[in-house]
């Protein structure tokens, strides 16, 4: 995340290992940051984000398109890592086998997070 400059002006902070066993339902649509605070930071200030590291084949997050008006999944591999905004409404996949992945949130001062909070309106 260094290297690709996802940490300039942002902050790792709790780090999760996501475990979905076979049979689990999809998550609703949630947002993980406060959508509210976020369009509210000046311009030219980093956004809060968050990554999802695949840690085996089959990896997927459902991620709303709002230009599409629909939602898009995304399919990762061992060791790919996708960043996504803190104001990208997005659900974990339901999976027939079990799969294990990493998320992190990538914090920014100017809106707090709180832990174990998470966002299912806009406002």
């Amino acid at each position: 995340l260094k290297g690709a400059g996802e940490l300039e002006g942002r902050t790792p902070s709790e780090v999760n290992v996501l475990d979905s066993l076979p049979g689990c339902k999809e998550q609703k649509l949630h947002w993980d940051y406060d959508p509210g605070l976020i369009e509210c930071l000046p311009n030219g200030r980093p956004k809060p984000c968050s990554a999802i590291m695949a840690m085996q084949p089959g990896t997927r997050l459902c991620v709303y398109d709002e230009a599409k008006k629909a939602v898009v999944k995304v399919a990762l591999g061992p060791g790919d890592i996708l960043v996504f905004d803190g104001d990208v409404a997005h659900y974990g996949a339901w999976y027939a086998t079990r799969n294990t992945r990493m998320h992190v949130y990538l914090d920014v001062a100017m809106v707090p997070r709180e832990e174990d909070v998470t966002w299912f309106e806009r406002w």
